[in-house]
């Protein structure tokens, strides 16, 4: 089978859900307020075990995407669907892929859009009742990993834990609140490959916002949070190990960042908006003085 005939894998099971229709809308340019219901499947009615859809993206990263299958394959967790999203790789990715066809319910290997636009395809590939994204180069920390993550059962819309950052010589283990403020969500996203998404939660909110190259997993939570009220649960679960050196936290897009951002806050959030910049520049200069202790024990016993 060649590169050219293989580029798109569709397991049997998918063929009956009409994929070839939402795979042409996928391919036209995505309109900023598209709702998603518009072209989700829809879902039926299960009485089995809820099932998971863990996507991954993946463009010329070989090595890291081996690794992150291998962890999938991995899991304990009962009913996984696994979807892997390639953009074309040129690396040997698309070999691999083949070559663990066995684990993956459905793959293709084509150019898109960029990393949203890769999301919204595995999403609409998808049949889970839950969608996990775990991108290339990220991995599942134990076999155990999802099983802790759903268990002991699945019920709200948006359901995380917490993550290993791993960075040059450097591991971090990042917790998150159990109860989230909009600042929490503002200043710092939820993990995705540490989050569980009610598939639902899509057709509620939209898909990811594929005008925006940094921001739209951040920009997908804090509307469905603090604007469609989606219920949320925090497990204290050690779930996945996360490959730090991704675009978000290069320093060279930190202004782009703050400006995808700001533009999600005013468009979304118009009534609170001013107050939240003014709350975070206070949040910023708290953070120099504090830097400097002189100054911080000066200024405390002024104020």
């Amino acid at each position: 089978m060649t590169r050219e005939g293989a580029s798109l894998f569709i397991a049997p099971s998918l063929i009956n859900r009409g994929w070839n229709e939402h795979t042409k809308h996928l391919m036209e340019p995505t309109p900023k307020t598209s709702r998603a219901k518009d072209f989700l499947h829809p879902q039926k009615k299960r009485t089995c075990l809820m099932k998971i859809s863990v996507i991954t993206i993946n463009y010329n990263n070989n090595l890291g995407l081996k690794k992150t299958i291998e962890s999938v394959k991995e899991q304990t967790a009962p009913n996984i669907e696994y979807i892997v999203i390639d953009g074309g790789s040129t690396d040997g990715s698309f070999e691999t892929i083949q070559s663990n066809q066995e684990a993956i319910h459905y793959f293709t290997s084509e150019k898109d859009r960029g990393i949203y636009h890769a999301m919204n395809k595995g999403i609409a590939a998808s049949s889970g009742d839950y969608i996990i994204f775990l991108n290339s180069g990220d991995n599942f920390l134990t076999p155990k990993s999802l099983q802790e993550l759903s268990s002991p059962s699945l019920e709200k819309d948006i359901i995380y834990g917490n993550i290993l950052i791993n960075k040059v010589n450097k591991s971090k283990i990042t917790k998150y609140p159990q109860h989230l403020s909009f600042i929490d969500i503002y200043t710092r996203s939820l993990p995705h490959p540490a989050t569980l998404i009610k598939r639902s939660l899509f057709e509620t909110v939209g898909l990811y916002d594929e005008s925006k190259k940094i921001v739209s997993d951040w920009t997908f939570f804090i509307i469905a949070i603090f604007k469609k009220n989606a219920s949320y649960e925090y497990r204290d679960v050690l779930v996945t190990s996360f490959d730090g050196h991704g675009v978000s936290a290069d320093p060279k897009n930190k202004q782009l960042i703050n400006n995808e951002k700001a533009e999600t806050l005013y468009e979304h959030f118009p009534r609170i908006a001013n107050d939240i910049t003014d709350l975070l520049r206070l949040k910023k200069m708290e953070k120099t003085i504090k830097r400097n202790p002189l100054l911080y024990v000066l200024l405390r016993n002024y104020f």
